[in-house]
């Protein structure tokens, strides 16, 4: 047993945070791959084909992309991810509120990298750059929520019992 080593208890939440950290990103990537779905039906309603067959011959685009989001998502969440974790373990935080928030406001910044490289957009014949990040930053906001609401799902809502497992003991 680890208390007769000595040695600090092992805490139910440290193995969760990975999986919690994949189940965030497997879920903003889901949110990515339905709303372009969604964008993609809603943009082409005058298609004769049977839905299925529509939806097969989409598919494959929407596969790509997510998989491009997924690898994204993956690298670029990592140190938002680490601060909202130390945050949440430094105070104790098991909010839904708190997570959502986190992966909103991780999201809506993230999407800076989506939108600054001048290949994404024509400042001349498009939005400006400020409304262009406003209008792929709501999209990348609701991803990221989705992301912390995995998160807080899996491990997020444990954290206070990870914070009591480190507490040194009086006895």
């Amino acid at each position: 047993m680890n208390a007769e080593r000595g040695d600090a208890p092992s805490s139910p939440v440290g193995g969760r945070i990975g999986v919690g950290y994949l189940l965030s990103v497997t879920a903003a990537t889901l949110a990515f791959l339905l709303h372009t779905a969604w964008h993609d039906i809603v943009s082409d309603p005058m298609s004769r084909a049977p839905i299925f067959d529509w939806i097969w011959r989409h598919a494959p685009l929407w596969v790509f992309l997510s998989v491009i989001f997924s690898v994204y998502a993956f690298f670029t969440t990592a140190w938002p991810f680490a601060a909202t974790l130390m945050l949440a373990r430094r105070y104790g935080i098991t909010s839904l509120l708190y997570y959502l928030v986190c992966g909103a406001v991780a999201g809506f910044l993230l999407s800076l990298i989506v939108v600054v490289p001048p290949w994404v957009h024509d400042l001349e014949h498009d939005n400006t750059f400020l409304e262009e990040w406003i209008r792929a930053g709501r999209a990348f906001a609701a991803y990221g929520a989705c992301g912390g609401l995995a998160f807080w799902c899996k491990a997020g809502r444990f954290i206070a019992e990870s914070r009591a497992a480190r507490r040194p003991s009086a006895t």
